[in-house]
């Protein structure tokens, strides 16, 4: 019975022992499923830092060679400004050295010309001789002045004098101009250049006209012409046309010395008082050909803008002049009446079917006159 007893109480204590044994399993399972979990949840939260580490460490390693990029090109811009700046201090320090130096010599040259008059001062004189040397200087710069003085009022009446001389020069150039064209209009005016104008001379009746058909010949180089006799000893036929030129030529240029050119000139020859002038502004018209100017009729037939050139007709008493292919600024003159007063025409613009310029006429009728009235005054 005692060991029965014994026996039941050692298997009860044994089934305790397992029990124990068995719920100290249990909370070791459990407490290492426990800690199992918050391995596995610390590893998890390890690893996304990992992760996120990773990442920003890749950011910052780009930004990091952007940065050391950028950093390289900023040093070598600085680089090349220093060294810019560098060579212009170094251009400017050598400029400022050189001043430097060239005004120290100027000061020591400046100084060595102080003492040289300084020490000529104190050897050559005393302070009473100094001012006297100075009061005689003032007093020949006066006398220097003075004599400036004179001279220039003389110079500026010389100048008054040249002056006035150029005027009475250039008027007495334009006066000899102005005869010299009369002259030669004169002349030109009783000649006849082609068979037209000697039958125009031989209408007006003031002289006898024999035409003229010489040859030269060897065995009767004379021939007789009314009561005289003449000879053709020699025939040039080049120079006569450089002469005819030249003498044309000056005739040109004569008369080009009194005709305007535009408004401004025309205001000038005005003002001289010395002939009247008349604007004209004549227009190509079919139905009306000829405009009145004063006592004579202008018809224009022809305009040619391109070239500047014109033809008219002028009605002047009883006669017809075509003037044909004229140029602007040209002066074309003829004579008009009784008296044969000379009148001048100037275009001064060509258009097409109209002409600008103006008509100059003799303010003085009995001293212009070219006709009979002349020959009766003298």
């Amino acid at each position: 019975m005692e060991n029965e007893t014994t026996t039941g109480a050692n298997t009860e204590k044994r089934f305790l022992w397992i029990w124990l044994l068995l719920i100290i399993c249990v909370v070791s399972i459990m407490g290492l499923g426990y800690s199992l979990s918050a391995t596995r949840h610390s590893v998890d939260s390890v690893q996304q830092r990992i992760s996120t580490l990773e990442s920003t460490t890749d950011s910052t390693a780009h930004q990091l060679a952007q940065f050391r990029d950028s950093s390289k090109e900023e040093a070598t811009e600085i680089a090349s400004k220093l060294d810019a700046l560098t060579q212009r201090l170094g251009v400017t320090a050598g400029d400022l050295q050189k001043a430097r130096q060239q005004l120290a010599q100027r000061i020591k040259q400046h100084q060595e010309s102080v003492d040289k008059v300084a020490t000529e001062l104190a050897t050559k004189a005393s302070a009473t001789d100094v001012d006297a040397v100075r009061q005689e200087s003032a007093t020949k710069l006066a006398a220097v002045q003075e004599v400036q003085k004179d001279a220039d009022v003389k110079l500026g009446v010389v100048s008054t004098d040249v002056t006035v001389v150029k005027t009475d020069l250039a008027s007495a150039r334009r006066d000899f101009s102005r005869d010299l064209s009369d002259v030669k209009n004169t002349l030109n005016d009783g000649i006849a250049r082609n068979a037209a104008e000697l039958a125009l001379l031989r209408k007006k009746g003031e002289r006898e006209y024999i035409d003229l058909d010489i040859r030269r010949d060897s065995k009767t180089p004379f021939q007789r012409i009314g009561d005289i006799q003449i000879s053709v000893s020699k025939t040039d036929p080049k120079s006569a046309r450089r002469d005819f030129s030249r003498d044309l030529s000056d005739v040109k240029n004569t008369l080009n010395d009194g005709i305007a050119r535009n408004a401004a000139e025309l205001a000038l020859l005005r003002k001289k008082g010395e002939r009247e002038y008349i604007d004209l502004d004549i227009r190509r018209d079919s139905k009306t050909p000829f405009q009145r100017i004063g006592d004579i009729q202008i018809s224009v037939s022809k305009t040619d803008p391109k070239k500047q050139k014109y033809s008219v007709v002028i009605l002047a008493d009883d006669n017809h002049l075509e003037k044909r292919d004229r140029t602007v600024n040209e002066p074309v003159q003829f004579l008009v009446g009784h008296d044969q007063l000379r009148y001048e025409m100037v275009i001064n613009a060509v258009n097409k079917d109209r002409i600008q310029g103006y008509l100059s006429t003799p303010k003085d009728k009995v001293l212009s006159a070219e006709g009979p009235t002349k020959q009766t005054k003298r």
